[in-house]
């Protein structure tokens, strides 16, 4: 296992996304995976994503980013993951998939054999490597290189590349669950994010230097809480001694089962909130007395706002 990155000969290639969204995986995967296909593509990469339709899919978004979304269908399938004696367990988010992994695999192999793709991008918890090995098997005439996103590290993969962004992870943590080829980037060092966190970096160190002051409070618990965390949050800040003139903003995706006035209204702030549309764009739903000289993409979200009364 290396730390090398694999450089890029991408100009007029193929790279195939397998990712999905819903109400109950979120829309993080989608995203961090169009971050990657917007970097991809200003080399010279074709991106394709295969995605399902489960309820609350992103299918739209990212055809609304130009590129083509090859739909799956809702498989009807046995949920059941006991284990038979002597066969490996499903991984722990399998129920996610929308349909058995092989199954899956198979309703992906002819659009993967048509687009011969040089690079084959998995974002999925409910993948592994037999997902793995049945579509690469399947391709070997035309077999692409193999890049996961992971955040686990709780099962096999046949990955030539993988990406674990997070805070706290090392390459020796997929010691023994991917090959000795496979070179892995681990760490926050590698984090997926759209340029226009990078454009706002410098501002947002100098307002620090500055005698900190409450005036404004973003609250995130990603695209989809389809729990209402954000609800809570907001309730237990009623409960809390704060600036008459706070401004208290959310963002979250449209899809989002608690993404309405009624839902999200702090009880300590009656008035109407104001919302942005769904096209709304992070970090811009944030207000700032500056913007940047160029527009940053779209989140699949809406923002509302309260200024809390005195």
């Amino acid at each position: 296992m290396s730390e090398a990155p694999i450089p890029s000969r991408l100009k007029g290639q193929v790279v195939a996304f397998r990712a999905d969204a819903s109400l109950e995986i979120g829309s993080g995967h989608v995203m961090r995976c169009l971050t990657l296909a917007d970097a991809l593509q200003a080399q010279g990469g074709q991106c394709h994503f295969l995605c399902r339709e489960h309820p609350g899919h992103l299918c739209e978004l990212i055809e609304a980013r130009d590129y083509p979304v090859h739909r799956l269908a809702q498989e009807a399938c046995d949920t059941d993951t006991a284990v038979t004696p002597g066969t490996e367990p499903e991984p722990d988010h399998a129920h996610r998939l929308g349909a058995s992994w092989d199954e899956d695999a198979a309703a992906c192999l002819p659009l993967l054999a048509e687009l011969a793709p040089a690079w084959l991008v998995v974002d999925h918890y409910a993948l592994d490597h037999r997902w793995e090995t049945a579509v690469l098997d399947g391709l070997a005439g035309s077999r692409p290189r193999l890049l996961v996103i992971d955040d686990l590290a709780d099962r096999r993969h046949l990955a030539d590349l993988l990406l674990d962004q997070n805070l706290g992870r090392r390459v020796e943590d997929y010691r023994g669950l991917i090959p000795e080829r496979c070179q892995v980037l681990a760490g926050p060092r590698y984090a997926l994010l759209r340029p226009e966190f990078r454009e706002w970096r410098q501002a947002s160190l100098s307002r620090r230097a500055r005698v900190p002051q409450l005036h404004r409070l973003l609250i995130n618990l990603g695209g989809v809480d389809k729990d209402n965390v954000t609800g809570q949050v907001l309730d237990a800040l009623s409960g809390c001694d704060l600036p008459a003139d706070l401004q208290i903003s959310v963002v979250m995706g449209a899809a989002a089962p608690g993404a309405s006035p009624s839902r999200l209204r702090p009880r300590k702030c009656p008035g109407p909130p104001k919302w942005w549309s769904t096209s709304a764009t992070w970090p811009d739903a944030w207000p700032r007395r500056t913007s940047p000289s160029e527009p940053p993409a779209a989140l699949p979200g809406s923002a509302a706002a309260w200024a809390c009364p005195p």
